[in-house]
């Protein structure tokens, strides 16, 4: 049982470290102009997030960190 949760636990951070490093790249495309370009990458980012088991990332959640 504590192995199980313990690899959740580990799931979950990769999961989360996995989508700040997109969030991260989000904003630098935001801070070079290439603003056009997010939604193709998110559509992209996406796919390895939620074969990672993560949820995808949205435009409305790159809009609330505005």
């Amino acid at each position: 049982f504590f192995d199980a949760v313990n690899e959740h636990i580990a799931a979950q951070a990769s999961n989360q470290s996995a989508r700040e490093t997109v969030m991260d790249a989000v904003e630098e495309l935001k801070a070079n102009g290439e603003s056009d370009l997010i939604e193709k990458y998110l559509e992209e980012s996406n796919k390895i997030l939620e074969n990672m088991g993560a949820s995808p990332i949205t435009i409305s959640d790159i809009s609330e960190d505005e």
